[in-house]
């Protein structure tokens, strides 16, 4: 069956902020960024979508703040999923 691979690659950035439970005072900011990937397979014949993969390696860093000293974490994470057509069945 003929198909097309279809790529697109996002630029990702995350900041999330929040408070820590049972600790007044103290926050928590976290910001990362990299890069996801994610591919398609594509039927050329009826434009159905067969595999769609996807994955991205992000790092950033923690940091909790409100203590006399802030404390910062490198950290690090990555993801890879498949969606795949599966036919027959009931």
């Amino acid at each position: 069956m003929p198909t097309f691979l279809i790529r697109a690659d996002a630029r990702l950035e995350v900041r999330a902020e929040g408070a820590l439970p049972n600790q007044p005072g103290l926050r928590v900011i976290t910001t990362m960024e990299g890069l996801e990937t994610n591919e398609f397979i594509v039927a050329q014949a009826n434009g159905r979508m067969l595999l769609r993969t996807r994955s991205a390696e992000l790092s950033g860093r923690m940091e909790y703040i409100g203590m006399p000293q802030a404390v910062v974490l490198d950290v690090s994470r990555s993801y890879e999923n498949e969606i795949r057509l599966v036919e027959g069945g009931d």
